[in-house]
């Protein structure tokens, strides 16, 4: 007996060995609401990888998404363990905004993986909307065990070459000048980073619900064009994020539009963020203002005072506060000059 014993158990073990590197592959296709966006997403070869696609033409590609752990381990290598999907729909209403009321409705697929090297579970999110897709993955481990994380994996891959607006992804500041280039010339954009083909069409890569993670940028791959890597900003240590399990990332977002000024209208971002913690929100008093600075980006003036082109002088300043009275805007922005800041950097730059 305890001979077939032994047997069986071996059996079970080859057996279930097999199936796990030998399971079928996966694919499903999903609509969007108004079914003006596809989703198609796979896994094949223990890889993940998905298509957008509006109508019948290809948005954007995207694969392996996954971490790179402490222990140098990546995370891109899954067996399926579940899926479910669904579709959910509400209407909320804003405090203040554009909108007195904002529709949230999309479709849902939520997958459970599991890492075949470490049997590392990984839950991937995804939310289709007629206006774009959104993903988010989460890491499981050892409760009040810290994670860390050396960098977050995944690559898009745009269809065509287009132009891109975007800026440089500089952990030190987001003030820096946005760009119109062509996408090849994109190297390392910080989000929002757009792009737009020649009918005007756009796709912006951004994200929501940022809370006690690192910043995402992507980083052009200088192998494969078109191509973005995902990127975190790094810790001193070089860690990206150091937190207990459960971790779990912010939104990454692909908005889709027929043009630039439908990206201001869509209320993606706003659906994906987390309602505020309850409690009394009357002492916030939303306004519109204008700030001087502006004109440095539209290169009409600049921080500089010896060029003759300085921005905040007091003559300038009080154009902008008749400009704001007559046309109904509340504040004004008011950044003036302090001796030094054309030394920004430096040792002693200011007194």
């Amino acid at each position: 007996m305890g001979n077939i014993i032994k047997a069986i158990t071996l059996f079970m073990f080859i057996f279930l060995s097999a199936s796990a590197r030998d399971q079928k592959p996966f694919s499903l296709h999903q609509q969007s609401p108004g079914k003006k966006l596809h989703f198609i997403i796979a896994l094949e070869s223990e890889r993940i990888s998905w298509k957008l696609l509006k109508q019948d033409s290809l948005l954007l590609e995207g694969m392996d998404p996954g971490f790179v752990l402490s222990s140098g381990d990546s995370l891109y290598h899954y067996r399926l363990l579940s899926w479910d999907t669904a579709t959910f729909r509400e209407t909320w209403y804003p405090s203040y905004g554009t909108t007195a009321s904002v529709s949230n409705h999309y479709r849902k697929l939520h997958l459970k993986l599991e890492d075949t090297e470490r049997q590392h579970p990984l839950q991937l999110e995804f939310r289709l909307y007629d206006t774009g897709l959104a993903y988010r993955m989460r890491l499981d481990g050892p409760e009040r065990e810290a994670a860390h994380i050396a960098s977050e994996l995944g690559q898009l891959q745009f269809t065509q070459d287009q132009t891109a607006h975007w800026c440089w992804a500089d952990y030190h500041t987001l003030e820096k000048t946005y760009r119109h280039t062509p996408l090849d010339s994109a190297a390392h954009a910080a989000a929002p980073f757009t792009v737009e083909d020649s009918q005007g069409r756009c796709i912006s890569l951004y994200e929501a619900a940022l809370v006690d993670y690192p910043m995402l940028s992507w980083k052009k791959n200088v192998t494969a064009a078109r191509t973005y890597q995902a990127h975190l900003c790094p810790g001193a240590d070089g860690f990206a994020v150091k937190k207990s399990y459960p971790v779990q990332t912010p939104w990454r977002v692909v908005e889709v539009s027929d043009n630039a000024a439908r990206l201001m209208e869509s209320q993606l971002v706003f659906n994906l963020n987390a309602s505020p913690a309850a409690g009394d929100w009357s002492w916030v008093k939303p306004i519109r203002y204008i700030g001087v600075w502006w004109e440095m980006h539209l290169g009409l003036s600049e921080w500089k005072t010896d060029a003759g082109r300085h921005g905040a002088t007091t003559a300038r300043v009080r154009e902008y506060i008749d400009f704001a009275a007559s046309n109904g805007i509340e504040g004004v922005l008011i950044e003036g000059w302090n001796t030094g800041w054309e030394r920004w950097g430096r040792k002693d730059a200011f007194d």
